[in-house]
């Protein structure tokens, strides 16, 4: 019986190093499932008798192979093959994609909250800058009265107040603040609700009660009361008396007063609301944010996980297994065999080359070539005597 196992394996390497062991492996499968059955048996030859009435499994295997059983079953195998490697990269496809979509989500929110706070931004730049120029512009009138030949800005206040009184016009204009619809509305409404009326007790009625009007108005109408009385200073002939001129303009007097204990501390209070408004939107904004990095963390955590825990070591466990199957074989059977052969050069042409100098290496230091080259030396030494 060993005999007979040694004899069929014998067969099949044969048959595996010419390339042709897939026409007889059914039949030596089913010729090693007899003798492993008889082995586990302790060799009951009766019942090797009953076995061997049965039908030939080899003819069984042959009439299968005919009819496609074998080519059919290697598709199923490869079909296996292909829904395993699929769902590889189905779930790897299926991480990358929750990234992709998280990313997207980060970028749209984050332009439209982007979209949502600069027009906050600019409202509270444009309204401190119209508070700044008209304070500037009371300054300057104090130096132009008071101090004309003081240099201010590298120049003289009376060759620059001009140029301010007329700024003001344009800096709250539409096409230079552009304020959002809400602000818009809050700096052309009354503005003494803002302003400390124990210290300004007239803001409602100063300047003929432009203050009910709003910012905007106001700014405009302060701007023609400063040009008028500017034209009219100018005219004023120069002495002692003429700084005294702006006591006499009840106007002027009302239109200082409101810019500095009216429409300064109203946009004060103004922005801190703004700004209150804008801070909150941050806030929002960055708990979006760490929501979207939190997720995204946790995305990576899991193909971190996916890739050192599942994929890694399939793949390991498959290089291991053809690396293994690569080793077991001789260089020889590799050289010999036409589907090894054909593969390796199709394929990896160095990797056959480095194979068959491995071969050629072994085939020099063989005992077969050690003898053929003794032969030849004895045979050379005969023929030179």
């Amino acid at each position: 019986m060993l005999y007979l196992i040694f004899k069929g394996a014998h067969n099949f390497l044969d048959d595996f190093v010419s390339g042709e062991y897939h026409t007889n492996l059914p039949e030596l499968r089913s010729t090693l499932n007899h003798y492993r059955y008889l082995l586990e048996n302790d060799m009951d030859i009766s019942q090797s008798r009953e076995v061997y009435r049965r039908p030939n499994k080899a003819k069984i295997f042959d009439k299968q192979q005919k009819n496609g059983y074998y080519s059919k079953n290697k598709r199923i195998q490869g079909i296996d093959i292909f829904l395993q490697y699929l769902n590889y990269c189905a779930i790897t496809v299926l991480f990358l994609t929750l990234g992709l979509i998280l990313q997207t989500l980060a970028s749209t929110t984050y332009k439209n909250r982007t979209r949502d706070i600069l027009p906050v931004m600019n409202d509270i730049d444009q309204a401190a800058a119209i508070s700044i120029h008209v304070q500037a512009v009371v300054s300057i009138l104090n130096l132009y009265m008071f101090k004309p030949d003081l240099y201010y800005k590298y120049d003289l206040p009376k060759d620059i107040f001009s140029q301010y009184i007329e700024e003001m016009s344009d800096i709250v204009s539409f096409e230079r603040t552009r304020f959002t619809t809400e602000f818009e509305q809050k700096m052309n409404s009354d503005f003494c609700i803002y302003v400390n009326l124990t210290n300004l007790p007239t803001c409602r009625s100063d300047v003929r009660g432009i203050a009910q009007k709003g910012i905007v108005p106001s700014v405009i109408a302060i701007e023609n009361i400063l040009m008028s009385f500017k034209n009219s200073y100018d005219l004023i002939p120069e002495g002692p008396s003429k700084m005294f001129a702006s006591l006499l303009s009840n106007d002027l007097v009302e239109a200082t007063t409101l810019i500095s204990d009216g429409i300064a501390p109203a946009i004060s209070k103004i922005i801190d609301e703004r700004s209150s408004e804008l801070s909150a939107m941050l806030d929002e904004s960055s708990h979006i944010v760490m929501n979207y990095a939190i997720a995204g963390l946790i995305i990576a955590v899991l193909i971190a996980i996916y890739a050192l825990l599942y994929l890694y070591p399939k793949l390991l466990k498959q290089r291991k297994i053809v690396t293994k199957t690569m080793l077991l074989l001789t260089p020889d059977l590799i050289i010999r065999n036409r589907h090894l052969k054909e593969f390796l050069l199709r394929e990896n042409k160095r990797f056959f080359g480095f194979i068959k100098v491995i071969q050629e290496q072994e085939h020099l230091y063989s005992i077969a070539s050690l003898i053929e080259k003794k032969s030849k030396r004895i045979h050379s030494t005969y023929q030179g005597q």
